[in-house]
């Protein structure tokens, strides 16, 4: 069992806030609402908001995939999740550039080759699970300037978490990335939002 902690990192230079959070296993409706809440704020106030983090549970039917019993019982917080996704005008940066469709009829190929794979409480060793439950959500105008990758943390197959990262090329020498460093919220200090510092470089440009 794990508690939602959220924080937010305003960069005033780019009126960019980023709202970080690490929902409750299983989320609740009250989770979503609160973000949801704190975002519309923002952009009222002329930030332009991206939203990090693990939400505990997929948003799309391809994202849980042979485990869609896991959703069912938070249809609520998944409608909830989506419509904050329109209402506040983001997308969510993984399926954005994977098209991922929304219902899969097959399981072959490279399909899912992006998305989360692990066997964890499987009924079988032959089961892999796929989800993808950790996001970066992101404004519409800058969506289609950045691109994503995915690294395997430690104890490949016991875990639906990899580290999610976003980047966008600043040259043809360089490039310049921001990540959700894996499903965790930073701690106090903040130390680990120094992977969101380089996008200051480059949000000019596109917001």
């Amino acid at each position: 069992m794990c508690t939602t902690q959220t924080c937010i990192v305003l960069i005033n230079a780019f009126s960019l806030a980023i709202i970080n959070t690490h929902c409750n296993t299983p989320p609740q409706i009250n989770d979503i609402s609160s973000i949801h809440k704190h975002a519309t704020k923002l952009q009222v106030a002329g930030w332009n908001v991206l939203i990090t983090g693990d939400f505990n549970m997929a948003h799309v039917p391809s994202d849980c995939y042979l485990k869609t019993s896991n959703n069912i019982d938070l249809a609520p917080c998944v409608s909830a999740f989506n419509n904050m996704i329109d209402d506040l005008g983001l997308v969510d940066l993984a399926s954005h550039l994977h098209h991922t469709p929304d219902t899969p009829t097959t399981h072959t190929g490279n399909q899912y080759s992006h998305l989360f794979t692990y066997n964890h409480n499987s009924k079988s060793k032959n089961d892999s699970w796929v989800s993808h439950i950790d996001y970066i959500l992101i404004p519409v105008p800058l969506a289609c300037h950045l691109g994503t990758t995915y690294t395997t943390l430690p104890h490949t197959g016991q875990s639906n978490h990899k580290s999610l990262h976003a980047f966008l090329p600043m040259s043809s020498k360089a490039s310049s990335n921001f990540v959700h460093r894996n499903y965790r919220v930073p701690p106090k200090t903040f130390s680990n939002w120094q992977y969101f510092i380089p996008i200051k470089k480059i949000l000019t440009h596109h917001l």
